[in-house]
């Protein structure tokens, strides 16, 4: 049986607390107390096939385009690019279905990889680590690199990156590793009918239908389907809708597969059935639970080299002996291999560390690389160069874009038709971003740079790191000063608007300068 009183429990705790959810979907946001009602109708149906007669509802698909500024080896320099990446939103009924069974799988397989023993390896999607962070994973692994690291035995650092996880990993195997940590042979069908709504998933894009149905907003209250013009449809039903989407290509079905050609393949010969939505609320549990085997095989043999093994989702490291590392990055990859995944070569980074005057220091350990060029190890948000640590170049210069969006959104209000007057609130921007706020990236930053934060039972220890206290050092002044320009432009703006709009001989209202 898939409902299971304890973590029942649990669930509605959160659901509750998560509760509601108002993106605009097929379906319009949920009461949580009668669909927590109808979900465990549901899932204790004496049939045993509650969910299994459930109609799942395709996802909506929504390109996230994220800057980001790194150091690109082909330029010499670091450079702004923008990673496009594809997330997919349950139904909101959906989601509360899939968020039970991915509370379910969560905490048996956090109890599988304890009893297997090799727990500490994975680092993403889950919450048994004892309020440990990035901060307490990146200190872990440069503490072993500086402690370990002597004249005559060298330590090197290997990242890999798996080229689109989510896109690819093989329905069945991944099946099978869902029946082992779940104890069973086989999934019950409620199970499995989740299975299938993450496999052979149906989807649309958001910006394809307001693209088609020539729409902007959807108004509150509303769901995808009413954007759809009666005209449009066959009859006035959510089938005949569904099948006019369908038929305009507007709902397409998950068809992607591996082909494998090699007959002592693991996975078998064939075209295997590949793929999971990113963004739903089990997918990060099952991008866990699909490397089980790996992660387990990749544990145990770096353990039996005095080396060390974690993954945080689709990232991998391993530091090891120098000596070691070819042979543990040849392995690597060909254990991704037996999975039906692929490394990135070109994201693949080897750093080597070695003393210069009696300190250790990083350089570049790729294939062909200078042997004296210096290159920092990066790891989850922080730069290590044998010596000291650092917030990575990429990470400041996303909180500075957002920072200045936030500013200007703010201004854009503040000059708008709804202001609340000519005092400018900036609580909310010093909350957000800078050390005033208690949870943001620059408190968070500070954490990092000090000794030790929390207290208690709760006390947690930093990197003592000066270096990253510099970083932050002029943060304040930039967003004072960067709120003083937007002020400036925006009352510009405003003043240019009123010249042009109202007619001349017409009495115009002077705008008020917003006062800091």
């Amino acid at each position: 049986m898939s409902f299971d009183p304890i973590i029942w429990s649990e669930f509605e705790v959160k659901a509750r607390e998560s509760s509601p959810k108002k993106y605009v979907h097929f379906d319009r946001p949920i009461n949580i107390e009668p669909a927590l009602i109808q979900l465990k109708a549901l899932l204790q149906d004496i049939s045993g096939r509650g969910i299994a007669k459930h109609s799942f509802l395709p996802f909506l698909k929504v390109i996230i385009k994220t800057p980001r500024f790194r150091y690109e080896d082909e330029l010499g320099k670091y450079a702004l690019k923008t990673k496009e990446r594809p997330i997919s939103f349950a139904a909101h009924f959906d989601a509360l279905i899939i968020g039970y069974f991915d509370l379910l799988l969560k905490r048996r397989y956090q109890t599988y990889i304890r009893a297997g023993g090799f727990s500490e390896s994975i680092l993403a999607y889950r919450d048994d680590l004892d309020g440990n962070c990035n901060i307490q994973f990146a200190k872990e692994i440069f503490d072993q690199i500086s402690n370990h690291s002597k004249p005559n035995e060298l330590y090197s650092a290997i990242g890999f990156d798996i080229k689109g996880y989510f896109d690819t990993i093989p329905h069945e195997e991944l099946k099978r590793h869902w029946c082992t940590v779940l104890g069973g042979s086989q999934l019950d069908a409620n199970t499995f009918a989740v299975f299938k709504a993450l496999t052979a998933y149906s989807y649309t894009y958001a910006d394809s239908l307001k693209k088609h149905f020539n729409y902007g907003r959807v108004p509150k209250g509303k769901c995808l389907l009413d954007m759809i013009p009666v005209a449009m449809t066959v009859g006035k039903s959510r089938h005949d809708a569904f099948d006019y989407l369908r038929s305009r290509n507007l709902i397409v079905r998950n068809q992607a597969v591996l082909k494998i050609d090699d007959a002592n393949h693991p996975l078998g010969i064939g075209s295997l059935s590949i793929g999971i939505p990113q963004g739903s609320p089990i997918s990060a549990t099952l991008s866990n639970v699909y490397l089980l085997q790996f992660d387990l095989h990749m544990s145990n043999l770096c353990r039996n080299m005095n080396s060390f093994y974690r993954r945080y989702c689709d990232d991998i490291l391993i530091v090891c002996k120098t000596k070691d590392k070819v042979y543990l990055h040849n392995k690597l990859c060909e254990q991704i291999r037996f999975h039906g995944l692929t490394i990135q070569s070109k994201k693949t980074e080897i750093i080597d560390f070695r003393f210069v005057k009696k300190e250790l220091r990083s350089f570049d350990g790729a294939l062909g690389a200078l042997r004296e060029k210096n290159k920092k190890l990066q790891y989850l948000g922080f730069e290590f160069d044998g010596q000291r640590v650092y917030i990575r170049p990429g990470s400041l210069s996303a909180y500075f874009r957002k920072m200045k969006a936030g500013i200007r959104n703010t201004l854009i209000k503040a000059y708008g038709k709804h202001s609340n007057g000519p005092k400018l609130l900036t609580k909310g921007l010093f909350d957000k971003y800078s050390h005033v706020g208690r949870n943001n990236f620059v408190t968070y930053a500070y954490r990092a740079a000090s000794i030790s934060y929390g207290r208690g039972v709760r006390a947690k220890q930093g990197f003592n790191s000066p270096e990253i206290k510099k970083q932050l050092s002029r943060h304040f002044r930039i967003l004072q000063s960067e709120i003083k320009k937007e002020n400036e432009q925006r009352y510009a703006l405003k003043q240019k608007e009123i010249l042009h709009k109202i007619p001349k001989g017409k009495k115009r209202k002077i705008p008020v300068k917003r006062v800091l």
